[in-house]
């Protein structure tokens, strides 16, 4: 999933963040 987060942008990196905690 780290990997592709750093595509993401920053929004969506902290939405992601959220579902995979």
């Amino acid at each position: 999933m780290s990997t592709m987060n750093i595509s993401l942008p920053d929004t969506l990196k902290s939405f992601v963040d959220e579902q995979v905690n």
